[in-house]
Protein backbone atom coordinates (compact mmCIF):
# COMPACT_ATOMS: atom_id res chain seq x y z
CA UNK A 1 0.00 0.00 0.00
CA UNK A 2 1.42 3.37 -0.96
CA UNK A 3 0.42 5.60 1.93
CA UNK A 4 0.51 8.90 0.08
CA UNK A 5 -2.12 7.66 -2.36
CA UNK A 6 -4.86 7.42 0.26
CA UNK A 7 -6.72 9.76 2.57
CA UNK A 8 -6.89 8.80 6.26
CA UNK A 9 -10.56 7.73 5.98
CA UNK A 10 -9.72 5.20 3.28
CA UNK A 11 -6.62 4.21 5.22
CA UNK A 12 -8.84 3.05 8.08
CA UNK A 13 -10.35 0.39 5.84
CA UNK A 14 -7.09 -0.61 4.19
CA UNK A 15 -5.13 -1.30 7.38
CA UNK A 16 -7.76 -3.86 8.35
CA UNK A 17 -6.56 -6.17 5.58
CA UNK A 18 -2.91 -5.38 4.84
CA UNK A 19 0.08 -6.69 6.75
CA UNK A 20 2.75 -4.38 5.36
CA UNK A 21 2.48 -0.61 5.06
CA UNK A 22 4.91 1.11 2.68
CA UNK A 23 6.12 4.61 3.40
CA UNK A 24 6.99 6.16 0.08
CA UNK A 25 7.20 9.65 -1.27
CA UNK A 26 4.81 11.49 -3.49
CA UNK A 27 6.59 11.59 -6.83
CA UNK A 28 4.20 14.25 -8.08
CA UNK A 29 5.92 17.61 -7.73
CA UNK A 30 4.41 19.63 -4.93
CA UNK A 31 1.45 17.24 -4.58
CA UNK A 32 -0.05 18.33 -7.90
CA UNK A 33 -2.02 15.33 -9.24
CA UNK A 34 -1.90 16.81 -12.74
CA UNK A 35 1.88 17.08 -12.83
CA UNK A 36 3.53 15.15 -15.62
CA UNK A 37 7.16 14.10 -15.21
CA UNK A 38 8.09 15.42 -18.66
CA UNK A 39 6.45 18.82 -18.13
CA UNK A 40 8.54 19.78 -15.11
CA UNK A 41 11.36 22.25 -15.52
CA UNK A 42 14.87 20.88 -14.86
CA UNK A 43 15.16 23.07 -11.74
CA UNK A 44 12.04 21.58 -10.12
CA UNK A 45 12.65 18.76 -7.63
CA UNK A 46 11.69 15.25 -8.80
CA UNK A 47 9.56 14.71 -5.69
CA UNK A 48 7.39 16.77 -3.43
CA UNK A 49 10.08 17.70 -0.91
CA UNK A 50 7.87 18.12 2.15
CA UNK A 51 6.65 14.55 1.64
CA UNK A 52 10.15 13.07 2.11
CA UNK A 53 11.00 14.58 5.51
CA UNK A 54 11.07 12.91 8.89
CA UNK A 55 8.21 15.24 9.93
CA UNK A 56 6.08 13.89 7.06
CA UNK A 57 6.91 10.36 8.22
CA UNK A 58 5.70 11.24 11.71
CA UNK A 59 2.39 12.47 10.22
CA UNK A 60 2.00 9.33 8.11
CA UNK A 61 2.72 7.18 11.16
CA UNK A 62 0.02 9.03 13.14
CA UNK A 63 -2.50 8.32 10.36
CA UNK A 64 -1.58 4.65 10.31
CA UNK A 65 -1.67 4.32 14.10
CA UNK A 66 -5.09 6.01 14.30
CA UNK A 67 -6.51 3.97 11.45
CA UNK A 68 -5.13 0.63 12.63
CA UNK A 69 -6.03 0.98 16.30
CA UNK A 70 -5.10 -2.19 18.20
CA UNK A 71 -3.98 -3.86 14.97
CA UNK A 72 -1.09 -1.39 14.64
CA UNK A 73 1.38 -3.63 16.48
CA UNK A 74 0.76 -6.42 13.94
CA UNK A 75 1.69 -4.22 10.95
CA UNK A 76 5.12 -4.35 9.35
CA UNK A 77 6.34 -0.90 8.38
CA UNK A 78 8.34 -0.64 5.16
CA UNK A 79 10.20 2.33 3.71
CA UNK A 80 11.49 2.73 0.17
CA UNK A 81 14.99 4.23 0.15
CA UNK A 82 15.50 6.19 -3.06
CA UNK A 83 19.10 7.21 -2.42
CA UNK A 84 21.76 5.06 -0.78
CA UNK A 85 25.46 5.92 -0.74
CA UNK A 86 28.26 4.59 1.44
CA UNK A 87 30.67 7.49 1.84
CA UNK A 88 33.19 8.82 4.32
CA UNK A 89 31.83 12.35 3.79
CA UNK A 90 28.14 12.38 4.65
CA UNK A 91 28.02 16.15 5.04
CA UNK A 92 29.30 16.86 1.52
CA UNK A 93 26.88 14.30 0.12
CA UNK A 94 23.98 15.94 2.00
CA UNK A 95 25.10 19.43 0.93
CA UNK A 96 25.09 18.33 -2.72
CA UNK A 97 22.00 16.13 -2.82
CA UNK A 98 19.63 17.77 -0.33
CA UNK A 99 18.96 20.84 -2.49
CA UNK A 100 18.64 18.65 -5.60
CA UNK A 101 15.63 17.04 -3.90
CA UNK A 102 14.30 20.32 -2.52
CA UNK A 103 15.48 19.52 1.01
CA UNK A 104 17.97 21.13 3.33
CA UNK A 105 21.08 19.01 3.96
CA UNK A 106 19.78 18.23 7.47
CA UNK A 107 16.39 17.14 6.12
CA UNK A 108 18.13 14.93 3.55
CA UNK A 109 20.16 13.15 6.24
CA UNK A 110 17.08 12.68 8.44
CA UNK A 111 14.79 11.51 5.63
CA UNK A 112 13.85 7.83 5.89
CA UNK A 113 14.05 7.72 2.09
CA UNK A 114 17.82 8.27 2.00
CA UNK A 115 20.84 6.51 3.46
CA UNK A 116 24.24 8.16 3.27
CA UNK A 117 27.38 7.92 5.33
CA UNK A 118 29.84 5.36 6.54
CA UNK A 119 28.72 1.78 7.11
CA UNK A 120 28.46 2.54 10.84
CA UNK A 121 26.49 5.76 10.28
CA UNK A 122 24.00 4.04 7.99
CA UNK A 123 23.59 1.10 10.38
CA UNK A 124 23.04 3.52 13.27
CA UNK A 125 20.46 5.45 11.21
CA UNK A 126 18.57 2.24 10.42
CA UNK A 127 18.51 1.22 14.10
CA UNK A 128 17.34 4.71 15.09
CA UNK A 129 14.56 4.61 12.49
CA UNK A 130 13.48 1.18 13.67
CA UNK A 131 13.34 2.38 17.28
CA UNK A 132 11.72 5.75 16.46
CA UNK A 133 9.16 4.69 13.84
CA UNK A 134 9.08 0.90 13.96
CA UNK A 135 10.34 0.64 10.39
CA UNK A 136 11.88 -2.79 10.00
CA UNK A 137 11.51 -3.46 6.28
CA UNK A 138 13.83 -1.44 4.02
CA UNK A 139 13.52 -1.44 0.23
CA UNK A 140 16.38 -0.27 -1.96
CA UNK A 141 17.07 -0.28 -5.67
CA UNK A 142 19.14 -3.00 -7.31
CA UNK A 143 21.89 -0.47 -7.91
CA UNK A 144 22.39 -0.13 -4.12
CA UNK A 145 22.55 -3.81 -3.16
CA UNK A 146 26.30 -4.33 -3.44
CA UNK A 147 27.13 -0.99 -1.87
CA UNK A 148 24.91 -1.72 1.13
CA UNK A 149 26.13 -5.31 1.64
CA UNK A 150 28.58 -4.23 4.40
CA UNK A 151 25.69 -2.46 6.19
CA UNK A 152 23.62 -5.65 6.07
CA UNK A 153 26.58 -7.65 7.41
CA UNK A 154 27.13 -5.12 10.20
CA UNK A 155 23.45 -5.24 11.20
CA UNK A 156 23.03 -9.03 11.06
CA UNK A 157 21.47 -10.14 14.31
CA UNK A 158 20.48 -6.70 15.59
Amino acid sequence: MLLFEFFPAVLAVIVLVVGIVLFSINRRAHNNPHDQEASRSPSQPPVSPENATDAATEQKLEWIRAAAGPRFEALELHVRVHLAAVTDDRDTMADALGPAFGLTPEQAVRSPHALAGTVDQIADDLVERRERWGISYIGVGLDSLHELAPVVARMAGT
